[in-house]
Order: C-alpha cells, then structure tokens, then sequence
C-alpha cells in the first residue's frame, strides 16, 4: 500500500466482489450446517468487507496466523534458490478441526528468510500452496470427519 497506493486501490475494487461472494457463500454453508475455509495472507483487509466481520462472528468461526517458511515455502529456482519465504497467512474456517493442522507454524527463525522488498514476480508465485500445506488443509477435512 505505501509503495502503489493506486494500483493497491484499483485491485481492491477489483477483488471487493470476490470477497462478497465468498462471505455469503461461507453464511450459506454455515446455514445449511455445512462448512468452508478460508485462506488469506495476512494482515488482509478482506475481513473488513461485508459480510465477513458477520461471518467472523458466527458460533464456530474461528482462525489462526501461521507463517509458510514452516510448510516449506521457499524459493525455487535463480541466485535465492533455497531460500524461506515467511509470508504470513491466516486460515479462517467454520470449525477448529478444519485449521488444526496450521496451529503453532509461526517461524522461530531457525532458517535464513529471503527479504521480499522488490520481489513482486516471487511473492506472485507463492500463491500456490506448497504441498505440506495441501496436505494439512486434508489433515483438517479429515479431523472434522472424525467428529461426525
């Protein structure tokens, strides 16, 4: 926001729709006694946008921050190769079960971090999750069927 204030606006509004849509897709499932999880990095001002902050505040909401270095997160190819990317995220789901498996991964900087100033084209790719996260967001489907 402090480098692009424009451009940051412009996918905002861009993005606001989306964030909509999902909120009421979350209450929808909730209603129904169905779940949802929700992943997004963090801080993010998508909780602000109607209407999560309701969604955020139903019987069984719940959320944790996790850092990815910790699911392994990390450059893949060129002169960083090898290198963490800590990025923050936070998981929102319907149930604890569903984000259990992303409790407790806040990094304790046990490994070097790559410095992500100016380094738009590698934070574009860490969209994707690695596939420790993949398999924890399975983990947390998997926990929540045990309890029904």
């Amino acid at each position: 926001w402090h480098l692009h204030p424009e451009t940051m606006q412009r996918e905002e509004a861009k993005s606001k729709p989306v964030a909509q849509f999902c909120g009421n897709v979350a209450i929808v499932q909730m209603n129904l006694g169905r779940h949802w999880v929700q992943e997004q990095p963090h801080p993010s001002r998508l909780y602000e946008v109607s209407p999560w902050p309701k969604v955020l505040k139903r019987e069984g909401s719940c959320g944790v921050v996790s850092h990815r270095c910790m699911c392994g997160l990390k450059v893949e190819s060129g002169p960083n190769k090898g290198k963490y990317i800590k990025k923050p995220t936070s998981m929102h789901a319907s149930h604890p079960a569903l984000i259990a498996p992303f409790a407790n991964l806040l990094c304790k900087g046990k490994h070097e971090h790559l410095l992500m100033e100016g380094q738009a084209k590698l934070l574009s790719r860490a969209q994707v999750w690695t596939w420790r996260e993949a398999e924890r967001i399975v983990q947390g489907i998997m926990n929540l069927r045990k309890l029904f």
